[in-house]
């Protein structure tokens, strides 16, 4: 397995595992559950 492989599938098994907001920061004041979730909050 390549590097871009490997990076390709830890890429999207971290999407998979928070969501299509998990890249996205959310508005000033507004808290995303997903997102905070996958920090440990």
């Amino acid at each position: 397995m390549n590097a871009a492989t490997a990076n390709t599938r830890t890429a999207r098994a971290a999407t998979e595992a928070t969501g299509p907001r998990a890249n996205t920061s959310p508005k000033k004041g507004e808290h995303d559950p997903e997102k905070d979730r996958s920090r440990g909050w």
